[in-house]
């Protein structure tokens, strides 16, 4: 039944793709309607999904990304990668299950600033373990009473960097603890925000082999 939903998905995707690809062009109006008519057919498929639009105008061609989301939700990854492995292959599109890595500032780059926050002021500690879905701290120079905001800013931050799947998969919850509050033996074993995708990475490979198949598998 799943093949069935996903071959008329892409049915329909093809036939209407002009329309997303001139998306900007469209009025309002036509881009409310076509939106919905997107967002229908996701969740005709599985009700859990949800269509994201990117496009980009840099360089020669014209780039155009649909981005097929869960919205953290896990039970649902298995659905949005069978739906996307099933996509027709079109120049000039870019289809994706689950929402990908990005830059930590990536949305919310205005309002750190507004809170005099820099990507290079923000730590985590590397003791914490990344293998299954447990609260994360992230540790920042803050004003107390600005805690709310920042923990929203901060949980969006650490989302951009690890991305949905990741995310999902390794934290239940971000926390914010003052950087003032850390005891200066503890120091030693925080590292910049930034350098989360390469710690979970590390974290994630020295627990794989490379089996005989030359393919990366767990221990």
């Amino acid at each position: 039944m799943s093949q069935i939903k996903s071959l008329h998905f892409w049915n329909w995707f093809e036939r209407h793709q002009e329309y997303f690809q001139n998306f900007e062009s469209l009025t309002t109006m036509d881009r409310g309607y076509w939106l919905m008519e997107l967002e229908a057919h996701l969740t005709a498929y599985d009700r859990f999904l949800r269509p994201l639009l990117f496009f980009d105008e840099g360089g020669m061609k014209k780039r155009c990304k649909l981005v097929v989301t869960a919205d953290e939700r896990i039970k649902s990854f298995r659905a949005a990668d069978r739906l996307v492995s099933k996509a027709p292959r079109r120049a000039g599109w870019e289809i994706i299950a689950l929402v990908p890595p990005a830059p930590l500032e990536d949305g919310i780059e205005s309002e750190l600033d507004l809170l005099g926050i820099r990507p290079q002021h923000l730590w985590f500690d590397v003791r914490q373990p990344m293998n299954e879905r447990k609260e994360f701290c992230v540790f920042v120079d803050i004003d107390p009473s600005e805690t709310a905001d920042v923990t929203s800013l901060v949980d969006h931050a650490v989302f951009n960097l690890l991305g949905e799947r990741i995310y999902a998969l390794c934290i239940e919850r971000v926390k914010v603890v003052r950087f003032s509050d850390v005891l200066p033996e503890n120091r030693a074993f925080l590292a910049p925000l930034d350098q989360l995708p390469d710690f979970v990475q590390a974290r994630r490979l020295s627990g794989m082999v490379v089996g005989k198949n030359g393919r990366l598998g767990d221990r």
